[in-house]
């Protein structure tokens, strides 16, 4: 009986933790035979700037601006709670990343976060920036070339913000938030202070 419930406890721990790992390096993906060893993981000249992940080049005369309205949509439903194209957020401002990256480097990070995020250098800089990482939204490569897309059209004039600044007071709702007043933390006194 004790043996069964040895084996048992044991099975499940070397199951589910192999179960975590393969879920989190998404082996799923295609890399044209990429090992990625101790050696070269933690430099810009190992991957040449472009991101560790499935992504080795990109071809951006074959994505046609066509895109961008899609990769707007999509940006707004999955990276406006943490982004902003013209001001930092949770994470940081997305204006001009076409400028500042490699097209391989943004889709690397879009798809591959998680691995990215672990020893990619540009994106342990981020970590250290923002404090946060930034969640793998387990975007197909159309969608993550549609936002690139949408990125570099934004980057060059041609398509507006999608994402509208959320005004300080919207229609007639304060923005100020109670604060309890220390003097007297019995009472259920409060004061105002401005959110911003």
């Amino acid at each position: 009986m004790k043996f069964r419930m040895v084996f048992a406890v044991t099975a499940g721990l070397v199951l589910g933790l192999t179960g975590c790992e393969t879920s989190r390096n998404n082996t799923s993906w295609e890399t044209d035979g990429f090992v990625l060893t101790a050696a070269n993981s933690n430099t810009r000249e190992a991957h040449g700037g472009k991101g560790i992940g499935p992504v080795r080049e990109v071809d951006l005369e074959s994505l046609s601006a066509d895109r961008a309205e899609e990769g707007a949509a999509l940006f707004v439903r999955r990276c406006s709670a943490c982004h902003r194209l013209d001001e930092k957020l949770i994470g940081p401002a997305l204006k001009g990343v076409t400028e500042r990256r490699q097209p391989e480097w943004i889709l690397n990070w879009i798809l591959n976060t998680d691995i990215m995020a672990e020893r990619d250098p540009d994106s342990l800089e981020l970590l250290k920036s923002f404090l946060t990482q930034m969640t793998n939204q387990k975007l197909d490569v159309h969608d993550a070339e549609s936002i690139l897309v949408f990125f570099r059209e934004y980057d060059r004039g041609n398509v507006e913000n999608p994402v509208k600044p959320i005004p300080n007071a919207v229609a007639g709702i304060s923005t100020e938030v109670p604060v309890q007043d220390e003097s007297d933390a019995g009472d259920a006194a409060t004061t105002t202070t401005e959110t911003n």
